[in-house]
C-alpha cells in the first residue's frame, strides 16, 4: 500500500492538504514532456497528487512516478527479478509515459506502484543513527534554523517534494545534495501536527 503521508523536504512538515512541487528526473521530464518541477494543488495520504500540467489538472501517483524514474534510470531490476514480470513492468511503464504525454490521469497500476513502493522503502538506502544537529538554510520567508536528524537517505533518485519552488536546478539527487534534505514518510501519519521532520540526503558514490 505504501506509507501514509510524506514530508516536505524544505520545511519538514506533512504535505497532506498542502500544495507544492515535485522534482523529477530530467529523463522522465523529457520522456513524458512534463514540466520540472511539477506543481501540485493537493495530495492525499496514499500518494495521489492533483497536479497542474499545462491547462489540465491530472491525478498522479507518486509511487508510479518513482517507478518510472527507476525504469528510465535502470534501477528497477532487483525489484522485478522475474523475466516475465520485467516484461510486464516495462510495458506498463511505457503505457504510463504515453498517458502522461497525453495529460491523462494515472489509473491504478499495481505493477508499477509496487516497484515504486519497494524502491522508496528499500532499507539499503536508509541509515538510522544517533540524532545530530543539521542546519536548514533560509528558504523564502523561512528563516535559517537548526534541526535534529536521525535518518540519512541515499536513494540514487530521491523523492523530492517541496512547499516552495527552489532556486535550484538539476537532477533530484543534485538538488537534494545542494539543499541537504529530501522527502520521506511521516512517522506521525497525519494523526498529529508534524514539523521539523527532516531527512538528510547523501547520495551513495
Amino acid at each position: 500500500m505504501g506509507c501514509f503521508d510524506f514530508t516536505y523536504a524544505d520545511n519538514g512538515k506533512n504535505i497532506r492538504g498542502g500544495q507544492g512541487y515535485i522534482y523529477i528526473t530530467n529523463a522522465l521530464a523529457k520522456a513524458a514532456n512534463l514540466p520540472n518541477p511539477i506543481h501540485f494543488q493537493t495530495a492525499d495520504e496514499y500518494g495521489n497528487f492533483s497536479c497542474e500540467i499545462g491547462h489540465k489538472t491530472i491525478s498522479v501517483d507518486i509511487y508510479v512516478i518513482l517507478a518510472l524514474e527507476a525504469y528510465l534510470g535502470k534501477h528497477y531490476v532487483e525489484y522485478v527479478r522475474d523475466k516475465e514480470e520485467q516484461y510486464d513492468f516495462k510495458n506498463a511503464c511505457k503505457a504510463m509515459i504515453v498517458g502522461l504525454r497525453a495529460r491523462s490521469s494515472m489509473r491504478y497500476c499495481q505493477t508499477t506502484r509496487e516497484v515504486g513502493i519497494s524502491y522508496f522503502f528499500d532499507k539499503k538506502f536508509e541509515k538510522s543513527q544517533k540524532p545530530f544537529q543539521c542546519k536548514v538554510p533560509k528558504i523564502g520567508n523561512q528563516k535559517e534554523k537548526m534541526v535534529w536528524i536521525d535518518t540519512i537517505l541515499s536513494h540514487p533518485i530521491p523523492l523530492l517534494i517541496t512547499r516552495k519552488k527552489l532556486r535550484l536546478s538539476g537532477e533530484p539527487s543534485e538538488i537534494g545534495q545542494k539543499l541537504g534534505f529530501v522527502s520521506g514518510d511521516d512517522p506521525n501519519q497525519g494523526f498529529s501536527p508534524s514539523k521539523n521532520i527532516y531527512y538528510c540526503y547523501k547520495k551513495d558514490q
